[in-house]
């Protein structure tokens, strides 16, 4: 069970599509409550719809590449029933059915939207959001936070949550530069911003207290390590905060001029990129690399 094994990797980019697929269901929620971005509901359904389908396909691979892991015997490990059964009884069996709850819930709410074709209302909007939290309690049953304190549990979870959610909003708003008029664009823009900024303390609030309780000391964060691809994930988070901050002050006062739509795309999609990065890397740190904390 090296950390470098095939099972791992597996597991690594399980993790990473498992990420996206609740981002992209954070993210339709968030157009489907757009009274502004009501031309793009046809493509927020789908993404929200689609992404949930891909959700409970990867929680049931990746539960299948845990026990994988653990029988170590080839893919004939994948149907061990002693392992299957040790697994469902663990801390992961417990995420499995978070999974599974939070990416059905998901799948029920959008999918009715869908099936009404109207945009979500409040009843949805809570029922997407314990959806959220669902899976994000998913995460604080296995890892590397499970035997830290409670605070660090809060702080992963918003960090989790917020996270997604900027992340999942990404691909939409960039579509949003081509499919809405530059009135609405600008009016779904700014409601963005006025979420984000309330939104994004919070998230860099908690991801400190995380770099703290993980590291332990400043010492670790540059010389093990789990501190090291810290320190790269912060240097793009940096980027993102960069490059969100940009649109916020300069593109989106402008979008009512000339191209500036097609500007702002490019940039929302660079910043995407940038988003992916970091997803990739959290994908790593929370499974292939122990933090300093716990090597001592």
């Amino acid at each position: 069970m090296a950390e470098g094994s095939p099972w791992m990797v597996a597991i690594v980019l399980n993790k990473y599509l498992l990420y996206l697929a609740i981002a992209a269901g954070a993210g339709s929620v968030f157009m489907l409550t757009q009274a502004q971005a009501s031309l793009l509901n046809p493509f927020s359904w789908r993404y929200g719809v689609y992404s949930s389908v891909l959700g409970l396909v990867l929680a049931i691979v990746d539960f299948f590449l845990q026990v994988g892991l653990f029988a170590d015997a080839g893919l004939v490990g994948l149907a061990d029933s002693n392992y299957i059964a040790m697994i469902w009884d663990s801390p992961l069996g417990w995420q499995f059915v978070f999974r599974v709850l939070g990416f059905l819930l998901m799948l029920l709410v959008i999918g009715w939207s869908w099936k009404q074709g109207q945009a979500l209302r409040w009843q949805g909007l809570l029922a997407s959001i314990l959806a959220l939290t669902l899976l994000c309690f998913a995460g604080l049953h296995a890892g590397h936070t499970v035997e830290h304190a409670t605070w660090v549990h809060w702080a992963l979870s918003f960090h989790f949550v917020i996270g997604l959610w900027w992340m999942g909003c990404l691909w939409p708003l960039a579509l949003s530069c081509q499919g809405l008029e530059p009135v609405r664009l600008q009016q779904l823009m700014q409601s963005f911003g006025i979420i984000a900024g309330w939104l994004v303390p919070i998230l860099l609030i908690a991801g400190l207290g995380l770099a703290y309780a993980l590291t332990g000391s400043w010492q670790h964060l540059f010389t093990s390590a789990h501190g090291q691809l810290l320190l790269a994930k912060i240097a793009l988070v940096a980027g993102l905060l960069g490059s969100a901050a940009y649109h916020k002050l300069k593109l989106v006062p402008q979008l009512t001029e000339p191209y500036r739509a097609q500007t702002l795309q490019r940039s929302i999609y660079r910043e995407l990129g940038l988003g992916l990065a970091v997803l990739l890397l959290t994908a790593v740190l929370s499974s292939m690399v122990g933090p300093a904390t716990l090597m001592n």
